[in-house]
């Protein structure tokens, strides 16, 4: 469990299952009720796509908002997700990085070989690492 997650908990449990907190410049909207993601998510999914034009320093970061998960919607957000299900998330590559995920469980945090001051760190490495390939990979040019 995350620092945070006791928080918003709590701050859903006071105001409800959506709630809205300002974050540095940007708003940050937090559902808690499963179906009302369902509701926005999927069913409405086009209408929440998109993202904020990024700040000067977060296209520096996003590599130009060319990965994925910084992409607006539109035809770049489509081939880059294009590329995600064909390259990485297709059974037979979700097959090839089965002896990487043996490796991570039998290799818990509290491991000599794998500190747990840096675990976090080496998560969101790997995250961003996947997101960057995906936005440079050259099958993203097709």
């Amino acid at each position: 469990m995350s620092k945070g997650e006791p928080i918003l908990r709590s701050l859903h449990a006071k105001f409800g299952p959506i709630i809205t907190l300002n974050i540095g410049a940007r708003p940050v909207i937090s559902m808690a009720d499963r179906n009302l993601c369902h509701k926005a998510l999927i069913r409405n999914g086009a209408l929440y796509a998109d993202r904020p034009e990024a700040l000067p320093v977060d296209k520096i970061i996003s590599s130009n908002q060319l990965a994925i998960v910084y992409s607006s919607y539109g035809p770049t957000w489509r081939l880059l997700r294009r590329n995600l299900t064909a390259e990485i998330l297709n059974p037979s590559a979700v097959k090839s990085y089965s002896r990487a995920r043996d490796w991570v469980v039998q290799t818990p945090p509290e491991s000599p070989r794998v500190s747990s001051k840096i675990w976090p760190s080496c998560f969101c490495d790997g995250t961003l690492s996947i997101c960057h390939v995906l936005s440079v990979s050259p099958h993203v040019f097709w």
